[in-house]
């Protein structure tokens, strides 16, 4: 049960602020002539005014308007890596994991240490269950740039997918450590601390995570299972209510929430909580014991 309860899905949502747009300098149209400076000129300033758009949409996860924009800007300046990786990231935020590893391919051919580059090539090549590749790429972008926030997330990532714990919890905190807004690393750091029975660490991280960004369902539920855990019940209950706001009739919710109601000696309010997890096959077990044990009370 204590198992069931600790394999928790990671969900890496890696929120990435978009850089201003940094206009190429063509060094060489300074001398070309005037003709050919003003062609060069007029078809930056077309990349630029796509590649803001594309930013724009981004923000808005709008990831279709954007990788459209971002191919629009590339039409008029393909030379500039920093439109190839966003445009790499709208695709791999879209689901398109080949065309984004093709995406930050090309933006690597351009800018071979490309230490951001490189960290997203992990998490596409991750997202797409290639863990192995996913943590070379990782390394990678920490040999190019040893401040590369995102790189220790995604190493986190891999090594909380494959139970190398103190290794995950580690390597999120150098990324928190380098970046104290990355919600997702304290997020997955809670779901790691949980993995080693350190409760109360666990809803410390969550609780950071949920300051950063209080509509994420997940570090609610992480908080309402290490509270559970600790024989908090209260917590627990306030944990779940909020990731249910947050992701309605969520199962695990249901199963914590029954949990703090039994152990609060709440008989009724906790049997019609498993029985909501009754119809996912995943809790049905754990729902029925509880209940047979229930049913003795």
């Amino acid at each position: 049960m204590a198992l069931m309860r600790c394999c928790l899905v990671l969900v890496i949502v890696l929120r990435l602020t978009v850089h201003a747009w940094s206009q190429d300098v063509v060094d060489s149209a300074a001398t070309a002539g005037t003709d050919t400076t003003i062609i060069v000129d007029e078809r930056l300033v077309q990349a630029a005014i796509h590649f803001d758009d594309g930013n724009k949409f981004f923000q808005q996860e709008n990831w279709s308007a954007a990788v459209d924009q971002y191919r629009k800007s590339l039409s008029f300046n393909d030379q500039n890596p920093k439109i190839h990786y966003n445009l790499g990231v709208a695709l791999l935020n879209s689901g398109d994991y080949s065309g984004a590893l093709l995406s930050l391919d090309n933006a690597l051919n351009l800018k071979p240490e490309y230490a951001e580059a490189l960290a997203m090539k992990g998490n596409a090549l991750y997202r797409s269950g290639r863990s192995d590749e996913a943590l070379q790429m990782f390394e990678n972008a920490l040999t190019a740039d040893p401040t590369c926030a995102k790189a220790y997330l995604g190493l986190g990532s891999v090594y909380l997918e494959t139970n190398r714990n103190e290794q995950a919890a580690e390597a999120l905190r150098r990324s928190i450590k380098l970046d104290s807004k990355c919600q997702p690393a304290f997020t997955s750091l809670a779901e790691t601390l949980i993995n080693l029975n350190q409760f109360e660490s666990a809803i410390d991280a969550a609780d950071e995570a949920i300051a950063l960004s209080s509509k994420e369902w997940n570090p609610y539920y992480l908080k309402a299972l290490a509270a559970n855990k600790i024989n908090r019940p209260k917590d627990a209950l306030e944990a779940a209510k909020l990731c249910l706001k947050y992701k309605a009739n969520y199962v695990p919710a249901f199963f914590e929430m029954g949990i703090a109601y039994e152990t609060l000696g709440q008989k009724n309010k906790a049997v019609d909580h498993f029985k909501k997890c009754l119809a996912d096959k995943i809790w049905r077990p754990g729902a029925e014991f509880h209940l047979k044990l229930l049913k003795k009370k």
